[in-house]
């Protein structure tokens, strides 16, 4: 039986920072990238190259992109698209949204 996505609250916008920030739910690590106070993307917190590393605690910022201090990989943050490799697959983005109340939504399946 396939589930259907829902929107699930992960926290209000004014307690996220500024950065890259981890939250966990409904069994999913998910990565907050915010800039300027403004949510700019969220993604999986897990590499698509090896699921064990965490993008909060092993990837670097800068430039519009995010990269693995592992093995070099680099993904584009706008769309998660892969610049550079050992992998071949995207970043995980979730589609997010800012609800009436200021806190963020996403989307998980």
């Amino acid at each position: 039986m396939e589930t259907m996505p829902t929107w699930v609250v992960l926290e209000s916008c004014k307690k996220i920072p500024d950065g890259v920030t981890a939250f966990r739910k409904k069994r999913r690590s998910i990565a907050v990238h915010k800039q300027g106070g403004e949510v700019r993307q969220v993604f999986q917190n897990n590499c698509p190259h090896n699921p064990r590393i965490k993008i909060t605690d092993d990837f670097t910022l800068e430039d519009e992109t995010i990269t693995c201090r592992f093995h070099g990989a680099c993904w584009k943050l706008e769309d998660g698209e892969i610049m550079k490799g050992p992998g071949r697959k995207d970043l995980h983005l979730f589609e997010f949204r800012i609800n009436e109340k200021s806190q963020l939504e996403v989307l998980i399946d």
